[in-house]
């Protein structure tokens, strides 16, 4: 190899180097801008259902606030407002929240006559499917404009020394969505907005609700 041909080499061998530098700099820019991470959230009524699954068996109350709206109400069938003798048919936001957070803690329960109820140590979805599809409510119905499904499920609840309870049945969900700013867009972020109650404890429902 000739000196010209030697100085070529070194020149393409330099220019690669130069590129290899450039490109190593550019992709390690402090002025290149970060793309934030989309916030906590569900994107889609699957997701929610999803993650109202997962709160549940995690025992997660952080995350079970994020799941259910503001606005949320669940409303109750009718022999569960006559066996605690409740003075209404449904639970908000708040109740629902301190009911899940003492149901999640896994703490016993002390009742207002001082016998203890032991925590709930763990959740489980033995089954949990939709038994409708998605359909939109009318501005009349319990929860305006969201959408609404019947799933069926079973879930099994270990308490304790008292031992495994199931509760199923139908559960009607609405789901409801809002536009939310993700990395510079708008974006539909979903919540639950409520449920309606027409599940069969079998036998085990006031164990439950005694310790939440």
């Amino acid at each position: 190899m000739n000196s010209l041909e030697n100085s070529a080499c070194r020149a393409l061998a330099l220019t690669l180097l130069l590129v290899a530098v450039t490109l190593a700099g550019a992709g390690c820019s402090d002025d290149d801008p970060v793309v934030p991470l989309p916030p906590v959230g569900s994107w889609s009524p699957e997701q929610v259902m999803a993650d109202f699954r997962s709160v549940y068996e995690d025992r997660d109350i952080d995350g079970f606030r994020e799941v259910i709206h503001p606005d949320f109400l669940i409303f109750l069938s009718q022999s569960t407002v006559d066996e605690f003798a409740l003075p209404r048919g449904f639970f908000d936001f708040d109740e629902e929240a301190q009911i899940a957070e003492r149901m999640f803690s896994g703490d016993p329960h002390v009742r207002p006559d001082q016998t203890i109820v032991p925590g709930i140590t763990r959740i489980e979805f033995a089954y949990f499917a939709p038994e409708t599809a998605w359909e939109l409510a009318g501005p009349e119905d319990r929860f305006p404009l969201a959408l609404c499904a019947l799933y069926r499920l079973e879930i099994r609840v270990e308490q304790g020394n008292v031992g495994m309870m199931t509760i199923r049945g139908l559960i009607e969900f609405a789901v409801r969505s809002e536009q939310v700013q993700v990395n510079g867009a708008l974006r539909d972020r979903w919540w639950m907005v409520g449920q309606v109650d027409y599940t069969d404890a079998g036998g085990a429902k006031r164990s439950v609700a005694d310790a939440s």
